[in-house]
């Protein structure tokens, strides 16, 4: 393939120009002949290759897979392109559930500091203080870590530094207002960002370096729970949210995450506060539960047409494992 047949055909080329005419076509071949390989397949066959595996090697497997679907698959070019996810590994799910126990527990997701709304926030709090909460669980996506995404970047924006802070600072006065509340970190996908810029643009920290050393959990007393590790309070589970594919396009978030579990869900990540209530043949009932943001509404990315909204819970555990779900919406500063 010659490169002006390479820069005409690939999507991502003036990205970076010398490192597709130089990797290209050996990426290509690779696809050909292995068109399903995951992310790990590529990193091994980049190493055995002296390829370096940074981002552009991602684009150019993109680029590689889009020209196999239509010259070899005979997929229409509407049809034929890939997206990052379907290089991740589809390894055996390995999801493992931490109960919980406590009678009530304020659960916050997407906050994404510094991005955070300071208002819905404080109301939030203010609500869990009044019902006498005895445990928080952060659900994910608390710190935002916008300097490590991999979309376009202002690097006027705050560091990782910066972020790392203002966490910190927000962890030292949750102690002071709940001192007798349990406090908990589930990971959501804006965390992992950490952890796959570790892997694209510096693989000797691997294993190294991870958001548990940087803001050091266990001496700000909270209880860390990994990415695959999701929380059971009774009979209702709880995810950030990113763990279960669904489309960007989907209207009623928290049906289709009802039907693609089949269980009792409370999940963020979607910023949106839905509820879907089922009940079966034999009379039981389940439901599923978005619970809305609490960041800021009018990100950049979204141009200010979005359908977020503030919001949090508050999840009671009863007897025999029977749970109450109270949403919590905050319109125009106030709690509705």
């Amino acid at each position: 393939m010659q490169p002006h047949e390479i820069q005409q055909l690939c999507k991502y080329y003036d990205y970076c120009p010398q490192f597709y005419q130089k990797h290209f076509p050996a990426v290509f071949h690779f696809v050909q002949a292995h068109p399903n390989a995951t992310r790990n397949d590529v990193i091994k066959f980049a190493e055995g290759s002296d390829i370096p595996p940074q981002s552009c090697l991602w684009r150019m497997t993109l680029d590689a897979r889009r020209l196999v679907n239509i010259d070899y698959n005979k997929v229409p070019k509407e049809f034929a392109e890939t997206e990052m996810h379907t290089l991740e590994d589809g390894d055996v799910s390995k999801m493992s559930w931490r109960e919980l126990t406590h009678k009530k527990t304020l659960v916050l997701s997407d906050i994404h500091f510094p991005y955070h709304d300071k208002e819905a926030l404080m109301i939030a709090l203010r609500k869990g203080k009044e019902e006498g909460i005895d445990a928080i669980l952060l659900n994910g996506d608390i710190i935002d870590f916008y300097q490590l995404s991999k979309f376009a970047k202002d690097h006027r924006k705050p560091s990782v530094r910066e972020e790392l802070d203002i966490f910190r600072f927000f962890i030292d006065q949750l102690k002071q207002r709940f001192p007798e509340a349990e406090i908990y970190y589930k990971l959501g996908n804006h965390e992992i960002r950490l952890e796959r810029w570790i892997q694209t643009n510096a693989q000797m920290f691997d294993g190294l370096l991870d958001i548990d050393s940087l803001v050091q959990f266990r001496d700000h007393d909270v209880n860390y729970l990994k990415d695959n590790i999701g929380v059971k309070i009774g009979k209702l589970h709880i995810i950030h949210g990113h763990e279960v594919r669904a489309s960007m396009g989907v209207v009623n978030i928290a049906r289709t995450y009802q039907l693609k579990t089949g269980v009792n869900l409370l999940f963020g990540h979607w910023h949106q506060q839905q509820e879907y209530i089922t009940r079966s043949m034999d009379g039981t009932n389940s439901g599923s539960w978005a619970q809305g943001c609490l960041c800021k509404l009018d990100a950049e990315y979204t141009y200010g047409i979005n359908q977020w909204v503030h919001g949090f819970s508050i999840v009671e555990l009863m007897d025999a494992g029977q749970f109450r779900v109270k949403l919590y919406k905050i319109i125009n500063g106030e709690i509705v």
